[in-house]
Formats: structure tokens, sequence, C-alpha cells
């Protein structure tokens, strides 16, 4: 995704075109639902997100190595 908010995914809603949320984007990721971000700036969230890796994969990848 990136640092800057071009970057970010955007979606079409009832509302409108709009970027997804921080927690969008953990859900896509994988990450659980009660998964909280810390009190950072919202630019931080979403790289700190966008380096993260996809929980799902990583989950599967090490049930096949083990």
């Amino acid at each position: 995704m990136g640092t800057w908010y071009d970057r970010v995914p955007i979606i079409k809603d009832n509302y409108g075109i709009r970027t997804i949320t921080p927690y969008e984007c953990l859900a896509l990721m994988g990450f659980p639902e009660e998964f909280k971000i810390a009190n950072i700036p919202l630019k931080s969230a979403y790289k700190q997100i966008g380096n993260s890796v996809c929980v799902p994969i990583i989950k599967k990848t090490a049930k096949q190595i083990y």
C-alpha cells in the first residue's frame, strides 16, 4: 500500500467512493476483528498494515512446513 494516501485502496459503497479504513485493511490481511490499532497517526497505521504479512497465508505455510 505504501505511505501515501493515493496508494490506499478505494471502494464504492452506498455513500460514494472512499478509501478503506485501517480496520478494513486489517480484515483483508486476515487479522482478527478484535485486533486493536495503537493510538498512532492514520498514515502510520496504513504503513504498518501494508508492511505486515497476510496471517492466513503464513499460518497455512507454517502448517505445511511443520
